[in-house]
Formats: C-alpha cells, sequence, structure tokens
C-alpha cells in the first residue's frame, strides 16, 4: 500500500513538472516571438527562421535558426546561421546563450565585419521581476577574429568580458581579458610595422566601475541605452613588444558624454608609441610632434627619458597635458 502510494506521487509529481515544464518552455518561446514582434513595430529588421525547443525535464533550450536584428536609428545590424538560449527550468532568467561556430555578420551603415569565434558563450543573470534588471553578464571565447574586406582587423586566442551589478543597481564593475590578442594584417600594414615585430600581445587587460544614469534592464533594448556617468578606471594594460601603457584614473560623465577628470598614463618607449600613431594616420602629425615635444620634456624632468609618467586632464572636450591641449576627448555616449 505504501509502494502505491509513493508510486501515485511520484507519477503526479512528474505530470505537475511536465506540464511546469511545457509551461515555461511555452512562456520562453512566446515571450522570445513578442520581443522580435515588439522591436519590428519599432521600426526595426528583427526576425529568424524557426524555433525549436529542447532540454526537457531540467533545462529549457531554444534554439533561433537565421536570427538578425537591425536598428535603422544607428545603422547596426547583425546576422547569424543560429543561436541557442537555455536556461534551468525552475528560473528562467539565467540564461545562457551559445553562439555559432559559424561566421557572424556585424555591420554598421556600409560597413560589414565578419566575426568568427570558437565555443563563445554569454551568461546572463536577471533580477526576478518584471524589469528583467541585469545582474551579471560574463562572455567567455575561444579562438575569434574579426575579418573585413580585404584582411583581419584582429582577433585573439581567448577572451573574458564580466560586468557585476555593485550596490548601487545602476553601477556596474567591469573586466576584459583579451589572452593572445592579436592585430591582424590591417592594422599592421596601417602601422607600417615590420615583420619583426611581435604578433601577439603579451598583455591586454581593463579593470573599472562605470556609474551609469539608470539601470541596465529589459527598457535598454526596447527604449534607449543607459548612460555612463562616472567610470573609475582601476587599470587599463596593454603590453605589446617594447611597448607598455599602464593607465587609472577617475572620470566624470556630463549628459552629452563630455568627460572631466584625471587618467594617470605610465609608458615604457612612449616615443615608438607616438611613432606608430603617426604611421596609422589616426592622429594628426602636428599635434604627434607638439605632443613628443612637451611629453619629451616631462620624460626628461623625471629623469627617464625613456618612460613617461604623467597625468592627463579631460575638461571642456579636450585632453590636457598640464596647460597644453593634446586633442579632443572622446565621447562617452551609446548609441
Amino acid at each position: 500500500m505504501q509502494v502505491k502510494l509513493i508510486v501515485k506521487i511520484l507519477v503526479l509529481a512528474a505530470v505537475l513538472w511536465s506540464g511546469y515544464w511545457a509551461l515555461t518552455a511555452y512562456g520562453i518561446r512566446s515571450g522570445l516571438a513578442a520581443w522580435f514582434d515588439g522591436q519590428r513595430a519599432n521600426g526595426w529588421q528583427a526576425e529568424y527562421a524557426n524555433a525549436t525547443t529542447t532540454g526537457f525535464p531540467l533545462r529549457v533550450t531554444t534554439a533561433l535558426d537565421q536570427p538578425a536584428l537591425a536598428d535603422p536609428g544607428t545603422g547596426v545590424a547583425w546576422q547569424a546561421d543560429d543561436l541557442t538560449l537555455s536556461a534551468p527550468t525552475w528560473w528562467p532568467g539565467h540564461v545562457t546563450i551559445t553562439f555559432p561556430q559559424t561566421p557572424q555578420r556585424l555591420s554598421y551603415l556600409d560597413q560589414s565585419l565578419d566575426l568568427t569565434t570558437t565555443e563563445t558563450t554569454a551568461s546572463l543573470r536577471l533580477k526576478p521581476g518584471t524589469q528583467l534588471e541585469v545582474q551579471d553578464l560574463s562572455l567567455l571565447a575561444g579562438q575569434w577574429g574579426v575579418v573585413q574586406e580585404g584582411g583581419t582587423l584582429f582577433g585573439a586566442s581567448a577572451l573574458v568580458i564580466s560586468a557585476q551589478q555593485t550596490e548601487r543597481p545602476e553601477q556596474y564593475r567591469m573586466n576584459m581579458s583579451a589572452t593572445g590578442f592579436q592585430p591582424g594584417s590591417i592594422p599592421r600594414a596601417a602601422m607600417r610595422l615590420p615583420d619583426s615585430w611581435p604578433l601577439v600581445f603579451d598583455t591586454l587587460a581593463l579593470d573599472m566601475t562605470v556609474t551609469f544614469d539608470r539601470v541596465w534592464d529589459r527598457t535598454a533594448l526596447e527604449q534607449s541605452r543607459p548612460q555612463p556617468r562616472a567610470i573609475a578606471l582601476k587599470l587599463l594594460e596593454g603590453h605589446w613588444g617594447e611597448l607598455r601603457l599602464l593607465a587609472t584614473g577617475a572620470i566624470d560623465i556630463e549628459a552629452g558624454g563630455v568627460p572631466t577628470g584625471q587618467v594617470a598614463i605610465k609608458a615604457d618607449n612612449w616615443r615608438d608609441m607616438l611613432a606608430l600613431a603617426k604611421e596609422s594616420g589616426s592622429v594628426s602629425p602636428k599635434i604627434i610632434d607638439a605632443t613628443e615635444d612637451v611629453v619629451g620634456l616631462l620624460a626628461q624632468l623625471s629623469g627617464n627619458s625613456v618612460t613617461l609618467d604623467v597625468e592627463l586632464g579631460l575638461d571642456d572636450g579636450y585632453i590636457f597635458l598640464g596647460p597644453v591641449p593634446v586633442g579632443p576627448a572622446p565621447r562617452f555616449f551609446l548609441r
């Protein structure tokens, strides 16, 4: 009698769990379809060819065939052969996104790039609630590269990116590390690097905390992106051959994306860095020459003409080295 009762309870539990899984799977698929419909209603291109759901009993896994997104307001577009979203049955707000092994197409206005990746997944943790507030986001990639018509832009053997919400909901701690980062044939040719120059960065890493004007939630995709208002740069480090750059600082950002603050820079073999920037054409030769004169004087005053250790000021839309403006400051604005 007791055995029969246990069997009945197990059968009832299995039926209830099966029903719960089916409802969860239906809810996720319906939510995805509604989101794509909503984006189309807002003028986006948002489509996929087919959706299939598997993973019973512990996960709900939805595979999208031929997904494509394009925002006409910014000119940004993305498309892939497939995309897989998977979440535990008991909480669909912890999503794992698996990207395809085949190339993904990225477009911005009239420029297109192919992104090739291996074993690339993103993990997204959302706070329970209708707003789907982002608590944690991470991206893990194996070998990856960005290819443009005519050559390779850059790539790496591994990439780790993470963002964790702090005690302040609108603030996120962000880290990035690219192992084996390698500028491709296009930037190497633009910088006119000799064949003897190292192919791979020894180090490329970033550690910072960013405060936004509001929390990242579903409105970030449906309406507009939260905008950065403060950046606490703990460390930016790049080491490539004889060149090494370290940066720390704190920046406040006005509503128009204009930064103000101080950034401490330490650069080994800084003259070679300026020479690369000059060869690439990314900075005006006049600015490079003026910067080299001022930086050379500061380096000599510090007692080391090879290593630069200075503070850059950001104010009124310009970068200052002491009282001397050395160029326009970047704008921090997310479209």
